[in-house]
């Protein structure tokens, strides 16, 4: 950690992670954040920044039952040649969720 100001002695001082979502937080720190989301429903509290992640090669496999290794692989590997091929986000908010592409 680097101090951007000197800090007195007694001084409370602050650490931020960014904004992370909980998966991060829990896997590097050990901890999540639940705060006041101020959206009503049924999870009132969370991380604005959480996310869902989903392999990209689970969703082939999903999508594509039986297709044959070698095509697979070819569809993969041209699938990975797009830009943010690995990943795609799913938003949680209350009362909707939306995949975004």
């Amino acid at each position: 950690m680097v101090a951007v100001r000197p800090i007195k002695l007694g001084e409370q001082i602050w650490n931020t992670y960014g904004d992370p979502p909980n998966a991060d937080l829990l896997r590097r720190y050990g901890h999540v954040d639940m705060i006041p989301l101020n959206q009503g429903g049924i999870f009132p509290y969370g991380n604005p920044w959480d996310d869902v992640e989903i392999p990209a090669d689970l969703v082939f496999d999903i999508c594509t039952p039986g297709t044959e290794e070698g095509q697979k692989a070819r569809r993969i590997e041209a699938w990975m040649n797009l830009d943010d091929p690995e990943e795609w986000v799913l938003p949680l908010t209350c009362g909707s969720a939306y995949l975004v592409w």
